[in-house]
């Protein structure tokens, strides 16, 4: 059973990046600042598609080209896209809303692609606790604090936020990972 959660965790990864890479190459631009820099796979997509790619992340260990707290620097540069991964549900969600608008003052054309965590139904939940408890526990670098679909995150309540700042040009969860909520955001005026 171990075998099958290692490679169900792996096809959702690859399946997340994907929808990572197709959204942002999507948008005209050449300059990229990923925050949330994870392992690197989709940096390094970026940068063989060409792409001049900035990353950031708060943990030292994935040797990020910024090493940082997004709410707790300012970067001197302004890029075409802002991306931000599986990220901001890291952070309480007040905190989320003010670094999303953040993410937008670093992108020239105010464009941002994120994805964030769907709660599934009561049952997958469950399912998904089992697993991550075979599978040796779940997120230990930091909680999530808050996903789409918990109680007091409900879509739209999400989603109303988001619009009070943003344009949503595109958000969907992909047919083969419900778990991911992607957008594409472009800030208003």
């Amino acid at each position: 059973m171990e075998i099958g959660i290692k490679y169900a965790r792996r096809f959702e990864r690859f399946h997340s990046i994907y929808y990572q890479f197709y959204l942002i190459t999507d948008i005209e631009g050449e300059t990229i600042l990923e925050v949330g820099k994870g392992y690197g796979i989709l940096n390094a997509l970026l940068k063989w598609a060409g792409y001049k790619v900035t990353t950031l992340d708060v943990n030292p260990k994935f040797k990020p080209d910024i090493t940082a707290d997004i709410r707790d620097i300012e970067l001197p540069h302004k890029y075409d896209i802002v991306c931000a991964f599986e990220v901001l549900e890291h952070m309480p969600y007040k905190d989320a809303m003010t670094v999303l608008k953040k993410l937008a003052s670093l992108s020239k054309k105010g464009y941002v692609v994120i994805s964030v965590p769907r709660c599934r139904e009561i049952k997958w939940r469950l399912i998904s606790k089992k697993l991550r408890d075979i599978g040796g526990g779940y997120d230990r670098y930091r909680p999530h604090y808050w996903e789409i679909g918990r109680k007091g995150y409900r879509a739209g309540r999400v989603l109303k936020d988001i619009r009070a700042d943003f344009d949503i040009i595109k958000a969907f969860c992909p047919p083969a990972n419900k778990y991911h909520f992607f957008m594409t955001l472009r800030r208003k005026g």
